[in-house]
C-alpha cells in the first residue's frame, strides 16, 4: 500500500500475504501478517478512518471472527466495509473451507461486537453510531 498524497500513511495487515510478497514490499508499503484473530489484541498509534475485510470472513472460525471483530471495532474511527457472503448466496468458485452462515448470524454478530450497518456492507462503530442519519441506517 502506497502513501495517498491526499491520505495519511496506509497499512495493509494480512494472513495470507505469500512470504515473497512480504518480503519484497512488505516494509515499504506497509504490509504486516497477521490471523483474523489477532486483531483483538493488535493495536497501532492511530485509530482507521476505513477498515476494508474483502471476502474472507466466511472462510474464519466463530470464536475468532468475534475475537478479530473487538479489535477492528476498537481501532475503527469511521467505516469498515466488511464484504461476507453467507448461505444464502449463490456461490461459484473457492468453497473449501467456506462457513455457511446465514446473514441473520453475521447481522448478530456484528451488533454483538459493537457494529451498527449503514448500508451496503458498510459497518461503523460505538463512536460513529451517534452522527448515522436515518437514511444511512439500516432498516430495523
Amino acid at each position: 500500500m502506497r502513501r495517498c498524497t491526499r491520505c495519511g500513511p496506509m497499512r495493509a495487515i494480512s494472513a495470507s500475504i505469500r512470504a515473497n510478497t512480504r518480503s519484497r514490499w512488505g516494509r515499504t508499503r506497509n504490509l504486516r501478517l497477521a490471523t483474523f484473530g489477532q486483531l483483538e489484541h493488535l493495536r497501532f498509534d492511530e485509530r482507521f478512518d476505513l477498515i476494508v475485510c474483502a471476502d474472507m470472513l466466511h472462510y474464519v472460525r466463530g470464536a475468532e471472527l468475534r475475537r478479530g471483530l473487538s479489535g477492528i471495532v476498537d481501532q475503527l474511527e469511521g467505516l469498515a466495509f466488511i464484504e461476507v457472503y453467507t448461505a444464502r448466496d449463490k456461490l461459484v468458485g473457492d468453497l473449501d473451507g467456506f462457513h455457511r452462515r446465514t446473514p441473520r448470524w453475521y447481522r448478530q454478530t456484528f451488533a454483538e461486537a459493537g457494529l451498527l450497518s449503514v448500508g451496503s456492507m458498510g459497518w461503523v462503530g460505538p463512536r460513529q453510531a451517534p452522527w448515522v442519519t436515518a437514511m444511512e441506517a439500516a432498516a430495523d
